[in-house]
C-alpha cells in the first residue's frame, strides 16, 4: 500500500507514579463509573459483508497505512468514526513461549488503534475475556499488548470480570434464553473484532464471529466459556453475533495457525450496514460462510 502516513497512538505521557497494571485496573474502574449511554449504530438488511484483503510481509510493515487503506476501498465515510466510542476486541489466548502466534500480534492492534483514532474517534479502548486464564492481566503484559496500549494510554478492559446487563437470546439457535454480557458494551459505539486467523478443532476456523465468544463474562459462563461449550459452541456463536453484533472486524493473518500459517494478509471485514436481524439460516457453520 502506498500509503505511508503514521499518528501517535492518543497521548503518549506516562502516568506518574502508576504501574502499568494500576493503569489498566484503574482505567477499567473510570470506565465502569462513567455515565456513558448506549448508542449502537444501525444495520440495514444485506447479507453479506464487504471484505478487504491485502497482503503483508511481516508485523514490521506499515499496517496502519493498509488498514487504512482498506476503509478507503469500502468507503468507509469518516463521519461514520468521528466522535465515536470505540472497543477493539482482539484474540488474547494464553501465552506458551515461542508461540506467540496464537495471539492477535500487538502490532495490529495498533495499527487499528491509530486509524479509528485518526479517522476521528473519540476514544478507542481495548477489551477482551479470554477463556483460557483467568489473570488477564498477565496475559496482557506477557504477551506484549501492554506496552502497546501503555504507550498511547489505551484503556484495557477485562470482560471476565465487568459488570453485567442480561439481553433475550436474539438467535435462539442454542437452548440459551438469555446472554449475559460486560457492560462495557453498552458504552462504547463501535465494536471491533479483531480476531487471529486459525483453525479451531470443532467450529473449524476462526475468524471474526468465533472471536466474539470472547466477549462473554467468564463469572457467569465460566473459563474457558463451559456454559457456552454445553450449550453447543457452533449454536453459541450465532447467538452471540446475532445479539451483540461487531460493526467491524480486522482479522491478523499475518502468521496464522495451523493450516493458515505464513498466509501473510490482513482481513478487513466491515460489518456496519451488513448484519441483518437474521444473517444466519443454518447452524454447522464455519466463519468462511458468513463474513
Amino acid at each position: 500500500m502506498d500509503i505511508t502516513r503514521n499518528n501517535k497512538i492518543g497521548n503518549t505521557s506516562k502516568t506518574n507514579g502508576m504501574s502499568r497494571r494500576g493503569f489498566f485496573i484503574s482505567t477499567f474502574v473510570g470506565v465502569i463509573g462513567g455515565l456513558l449511554g448506549m448508542s449502537f449504530l444501525k444495520y440495514n438488511n444485506q447479507m453479506r459483508s464487504d471484505v478487504f484483503i491485502a497482503k503483508i510481509a511481516n508485523y514490521t510493515d506499515d499496517i496502519a497505512s493498509v488498514i487504512l487503506s482498506g476503509m478507503k476501498e469500502l468507503n468507509v465515510n469518516p463521519s461514520e468514526i468521528k466522535g465515536k466510542r470505540v472497543l477493539l476486541k482482539p484474540n488474547l489466548v494464553e501465552v506458551i513461549k515461542g508461540a506467540s502466534h496464537i495471539n492477535t500480534h500487538p502490532l495490529v492492534i495498533r495499527g487499528a488503534i491509530e486509524v479509528f483514532l485518526k479517522l476521528g474517534a473519540s476514544r478507542v479502548i481495548v477489551a477482551e475475556g479470554q477463556g483460557h486464564v483467568r489473570d488477564s492481566y498477565y496475559v496482557l503484559e506477557e504477551s506484549g499488548l501492554a506496552d502497546v496500549l501503555y504507550e498511547g494510554q489505551i484503556p484495557f478492559i477485562d470482560l471476565n470480570n465487568d459488570t453485567l446487563f442480561t439481553l433475550a437470546n436474539y438467535g435462539r439457535y442454542s437452548r440459551l434464553k438469555e446472554l449475559t454480557f460486560p457492560q462495557t458494551l453498552r458504552q462504547v459505539d463501535i465494536i471491533v473484532s479483531m480476531a487471529k486467523m486459525k483453525t479451531h478443532h470443532w467450529a473449524g476456523v476462526t475468524l471474526s464471529m468465533k472471536n466474539m465468544f470472547g466477549v462473554m463474562p467468564g463469572i457467569v459462563y465460566g473459563w474457558p466459556k463451559n456454559v457456552l461449550h454445553h450449550a453447543g459452541i457452533e449454536r453459541s456463536i450465532l447467538d452471540i453475533n446475532a445479539t451483540i453484533k461487531p460493526h467491524f472486524a480486522i482479522v491478523d493473518g499475518i502468521t496464522g495457525v495451523r493450516s493458515t500459517r505464513g498466509a501473510h494478509f490482513i482481513i478487513l471485514f466491515i460489518s456496519l450496514r451488513v448484519l441483518p436481524d437474521f444473517p444466519i439460516t443454518k447452524p454447522g457453520f464455519t466463519d468462511f460462510d458468513f463474513v
